[in-house]
């Protein structure tokens, strides 16, 4: 009994490290498409366009990004105060590391079709 406890904290281990560094990677490369789109909106403007919804673009930009990561930490507390089993816990943090990377993959695609 003790060898399966041992290899369940192992796994639960290995899943936790694993999607720690998805969020990690996905955060760089939201945070890096943010820095862009800001770039492009703000410091360095497209001349003809502008506006106030043309500014609030990166703003807008930035919603997936705190939400995700807000979500993450609440599964996170869940999981610690045992509200919510490790596997549910990890496919929530997982999926949430999938949307931020597809959203702002596309994010960063809308961005290079401004002028």
């Amino acid at each position: 009994m003790e060898t399966v406890d041992a290899l369940d904290k192992y796994v639960a281990r290995r899943n936790s490290q694993w999607t720690q560094i998805l969020t990690i990677i996905a955060s760089l490369i939201a945070i890096v498409v943010e820095i862009s789109v800001i770039s492009r909106m703000w410091i360095n403007p497209v001349s003809g366009h502008g506006g106030f919804s043309f500014y609030m673009v990166p703003v807008l930009t930035a919603f997936p990004l705190i939400l995700c990561l807000s979500m993450q930490l609440g599964v996170r507390k869940a999981l610690k105060s045992g509200d919510m089993s490790s596997k549910i816990a990890y496919t929530i943090e997982v999926v949430c590391g999938i949307l931020i990377l597809i959203t702002y993959q596309a994010i960063e695609g809308l961005v290079r079709l401004i002028p």
